[in-house]
Protein backbone atom coordinates (compact mmCIF):
# COMPACT_ATOMS: atom_id res chain seq x y z
CA UNK A 1 0.00 0.00 0.00
CA UNK A 2 3.10 2.02 -0.56
CA UNK A 3 2.69 5.65 -2.24
CA UNK A 4 5.00 6.11 -5.39
CA UNK A 5 4.88 10.23 -4.47
CA UNK A 6 7.07 9.06 -1.03
CA UNK A 7 4.42 9.64 1.47
CA UNK A 8 3.97 7.64 4.48
CA UNK A 9 1.51 4.72 4.47
CA UNK A 10 -1.26 5.36 7.79
CA UNK A 11 -2.40 2.38 9.29
CA UNK A 12 -5.33 2.99 11.92
CA UNK A 13 -4.49 0.94 15.01
CA UNK A 14 -7.94 -0.41 16.97
CA UNK A 15 -6.73 -0.86 20.06
CA UNK A 16 -8.73 -3.62 22.87
CA UNK A 17 -10.69 -1.58 25.07
CA UNK A 18 -12.42 -2.81 28.49
CA UNK A 19 -14.58 -1.00 30.74
CA UNK A 20 -14.49 -1.93 34.36
CA UNK A 21 -16.79 -0.86 37.47
CA UNK A 22 -16.41 -1.37 40.92
CA UNK A 23 -18.71 -0.11 44.00
CA UNK A 24 -16.46 3.14 44.05
CA UNK A 25 -14.89 3.59 40.51
CA UNK A 26 -15.26 2.97 36.50
CA UNK A 27 -12.25 2.09 35.04
CA UNK A 28 -11.03 2.34 31.34
CA UNK A 29 -8.23 0.34 30.28
CA UNK A 30 -6.76 0.62 26.70
CA UNK A 31 -4.36 -1.84 25.56
CA UNK A 32 -1.60 0.20 22.93
CA UNK A 33 1.41 -2.15 21.84
CA UNK A 34 4.45 -0.37 21.17
CA UNK A 35 3.26 2.76 22.18
CA UNK A 36 4.81 5.23 24.10
CA UNK A 37 3.46 7.67 26.58
CA UNK A 38 4.28 11.03 25.38
CA UNK A 39 2.52 9.91 22.12
CA UNK A 40 -0.42 9.55 23.41
CA UNK A 41 -3.24 12.27 24.46
CA UNK A 42 -6.44 12.03 26.56
CA UNK A 43 -8.44 14.77 27.30
CA UNK A 44 -12.45 15.42 28.08
CA UNK A 45 -13.00 17.60 25.16
CA UNK A 46 -16.74 18.10 25.67
CA UNK A 47 -19.00 17.08 28.46
CA UNK A 48 -19.83 13.63 28.76
CA UNK A 49 -17.15 12.19 26.35
CA UNK A 50 -12.70 11.08 27.19
CA UNK A 51 -10.87 11.46 24.00
CA UNK A 52 -8.01 9.21 23.47
CA UNK A 53 -5.39 9.61 20.09
CA UNK A 54 -2.28 8.34 19.51
CA UNK A 55 0.25 8.74 16.31
CA UNK A 56 3.83 7.51 15.72
CA UNK A 57 5.79 6.97 13.19
CA UNK A 58 6.92 3.51 12.47
CA UNK A 59 9.36 4.49 9.52
CA UNK A 60 10.20 6.84 6.73
CA UNK A 61 6.91 4.41 4.90
CA UNK A 62 5.13 4.28 7.78
CA UNK A 63 3.31 6.03 10.29
CA UNK A 64 0.34 4.31 13.28
CA UNK A 65 -2.74 6.47 14.27
CA UNK A 66 -5.40 5.60 16.86
CA UNK A 67 -7.84 7.73 17.80
CA UNK A 68 -11.87 7.56 19.47
CA UNK A 69 -14.09 9.65 21.68
CA UNK A 70 -15.92 7.24 24.30
CA UNK A 71 -19.07 8.03 26.25
CA UNK A 72 -18.72 8.21 29.86
CA UNK A 73 -21.30 6.80 32.45
CA UNK A 74 -23.18 9.90 34.42
CA UNK A 75 -22.34 9.49 37.72
CA UNK A 76 -18.54 10.25 38.03
CA UNK A 77 -16.49 12.75 39.46
CA UNK A 78 -14.82 14.30 37.12
CA UNK A 79 -12.58 16.27 39.35
CA UNK A 80 -10.90 13.35 40.43
CA UNK A 81 -9.85 11.35 37.47
CA UNK A 82 -6.94 9.08 37.27
CA UNK A 83 -4.37 8.38 34.52
CA UNK A 84 -1.62 5.91 34.79
CA UNK A 85 0.65 4.12 31.64
CA UNK A 86 2.40 1.19 32.14
CA UNK A 87 3.13 -2.34 30.10
CA UNK A 88 1.80 -0.79 26.93
CA UNK A 89 -1.70 -0.70 28.87
CA UNK A 90 -3.55 2.82 29.45
CA UNK A 91 -5.93 3.03 32.69
CA UNK A 92 -8.10 6.03 33.31
CA UNK A 93 -9.98 5.63 36.52
CA UNK A 94 -12.77 7.60 36.92
CA UNK A 95 -14.52 7.96 40.69
CA UNK A 96 -18.37 7.67 41.05
CA UNK A 97 -20.01 10.14 42.61
CA UNK A 98 -21.60 9.95 46.52
CA UNK A 99 -25.38 10.42 46.47
CA UNK A 100 -24.48 13.68 48.56
CA UNK A 101 -22.67 14.84 45.09
CA UNK A 102 -24.87 13.76 42.85
CA UNK A 103 -27.82 16.08 44.98
CA UNK A 104 -25.17 18.70 45.14
CA UNK A 105 -24.78 18.96 41.22
CA UNK A 106 -28.47 18.50 40.63
CA UNK A 107 -28.76 21.38 42.81
CA UNK A 108 -26.15 23.73 40.87
CA UNK A 109 -28.06 22.76 37.46
CA UNK A 110 -31.41 23.52 38.96
CA UNK A 111 -32.75 20.58 38.97
CA UNK A 112 -34.56 19.14 42.25
CA UNK A 113 -32.88 17.31 44.34
CA UNK A 114 -35.39 13.63 45.76
CA UNK A 115 -32.71 12.45 48.29
CA UNK A 116 -34.33 9.87 50.68
CA UNK A 117 -35.05 12.60 53.54
CA UNK A 118 -37.18 14.72 51.78
CA UNK A 119 -39.11 11.99 49.57
CA UNK A 120 -39.68 10.71 53.52
CA UNK A 121 -41.07 14.11 54.43
CA UNK A 122 -43.11 14.37 51.47
CA UNK A 123 -44.99 11.34 52.47
CA UNK A 124 -45.34 12.24 55.89
CA UNK A 125 -47.39 15.27 54.78
CA UNK A 126 -49.11 13.88 52.12
CA UNK A 127 -50.30 11.64 55.05
CA UNK A 128 -50.83 14.83 57.44
CA UNK A 129 -52.96 16.21 54.46
CA UNK A 130 -55.24 12.77 53.56
CA UNK A 131 -55.81 12.22 57.58
CA UNK A 132 -56.86 16.60 57.48
CA UNK A 133 -59.04 15.48 54.67
CA UNK A 134 -61.18 12.59 56.52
Amino acid sequence: MGDIRGARTVEELVPHLNWIEDLMKHYLLVHLPGCRKEEMEVGLAYPGYVTISEERIVNDKKCTYFGQALKLPENLDMKKVGQSFEDEILTLTFPKRTEEEEEEEENKNGNPSTTKKSLQEEKEKQKEVSNEQN
